[in-house]
């Protein structure tokens, strides 16, 4: 890993200009920095460059608003993190449908009105596709439902997707 310090230094014509600098002048920087009041001290940002097998950091001097902004967003980011670790992400593809959906019962709401079997003869009369749909969605395969139905019935992917949104409308039809 290598870090790499920028700071804002004067030049000989009186411009100022980012150049590189090395670890132990940005620390006598940063120390300085400490005893300057708020609106005289000199504020840098942390760019993570993550490429495969390379992980480089880069230290950067920026204005006070530049730098409020990127401390606006790290701190948003990291809020996020942390509220994202107290909650469980399941994906529906993965095997663990079943589980979720006994947890929490949804049969029970969305069969009172019609059973299963009612369903079946009701996607069957409509299209033959329909039922196939309906047995990859309680097998928690919905996200591959249009390649495989497309597979089957010899259609184009769109083709299959479109029947996969007529079918979501039939059942919400079936419900509603």
């Amino acid at each position: 890993m290598k870090t790499t310090y920028l700071v804002n230094d004067r030049q000989p014509d009186g411009n100022v200009a980012l150049v590189e600098t090395t670890a132990e002048r940005w620390r006598e920087i940063v120390k300085e920095n400490k005893l300057l009041p708020k609106e005289e001290r000199r504020y840098f940002i942390v760019d993570i460059i993550n490429e495969p097998g390379v992980f480089d950091s880069m230290i950067i001097e920026v204005p006070y608003e530049e730098y409020l902004a990127w401390d606006a967003e790290r701190n948003r980011t990291t809020r996020n993190r942390s509220f994202k670790k107290q909650f469980q992400h399941f994906s529906a593809d993965v095997g663990r449908a079943d589980t979720i959906l006994s947890q929490c019962a949804y049969e029970e709401t969305t069969m009172s009105e019609m059973s299963i079997c009612e369903l079946c003869s009701a996607l069957a009369n409509w299209h033959p596709w329909g039922l196939d749909f309906l047995k990859l969605y309680l097998k928690g395969q919905k996200g591959t439902s249009t390649a495989v139905v497309a597979q089957k019935y010899g259609v184009s992917q769109r083709q299959a997707r479109s029947y996969r949104a007529q079918f979501e409308k039939f059942i919400k039809s079936l419900y509603l």
